[in-house]
């Protein structure tokens, strides 16, 4: 059954998976098969991202990353593609069957609301999906829905709760643009983290 984004409303457990994409002053690229944009080592235009620690491009916000107490941390930096689609995919291991677990991550539209050029932009909007480890059951999704920009950067966390299935122990998060590129639609993503979620004390 497809959710709605929220979070575990019951207590969640330590972390079993955490992507901050590290640190560093050179812009890096993801593990081969993470996504179908390209790479750019500088500015990503329309249909490319960047893993930096700086967002100083198009007039964007140049902003930090979101990880606390990180120096130089590497945030996952997305310009969109003109037609809407996948733009990131990972494969999460080392989960129990039949749990719930909560998945959060920090967005941030990059776009100031008063862009010289854009004015207020195309707003990002942003798919979860999880699906079982063969690909083919889709166990949660849920949409953002529009997030405008804004005069100041504001990162903003969203999560999906979800359960295994019996014998599943590894699931493939998806992340997807339900907008197209342009003038705006420009984001970036930090700290991603899986949590089992147990029920209320």
């Amino acid at each position: 059954l497809n959710a709605q984004l929220g979070f575990c409303g019951g207590n969640s457990g330590e972390p079993i998976f955490t992507e901050d994409f590290g640190a560093g002053t050179t812009n890096v690229a993801l593990p081969l098969g993470t996504t179908t944009y390209t790479f750019a080592n500088s500015q990503p235009n329309d249909g490319f991202y960047t893993v930096s620690n700086r967002t100083n491009w198009f007039d964007w916000h140049d902003i930090q990353d979101h990880t606390e107490g990180d120096t130089n941390g590497r945030s996952l930096v997305v310009n969109a593609d003109f037609t809407a689609g996948e733009f990131y995919k990972t494969a999460i291991s080392g989960l129990c069957e039949n749990t719930s677990y909560e998945f959060s991550s920090w967005i941030i539209n990059l776009m100031p609301s008063n862009h010289p050029f854009c004015g207020t932009g195309i707003p990002i909007n942003v798919k979860f999906e999880i699906w079982d480890n063969t690909d083919t059951n889709l166990l949660a999704s849920g949409d953002t829905g529009n997030i405008n920009s804004t005069s100041s950067p504001n990162w903003e966390q969203y999560g999906l709760v979800f359960k295994t299935l019996p014998n599943q122990t590894s699931i493939i998060l998806k992340m997807l643009n339900n907008g197209v590129g342009g003038c705006g639609n420009d984001l970036a993503i930090d700290d991603i983290v899986f949590k089992s979620c147990g029920d209320n004390v």
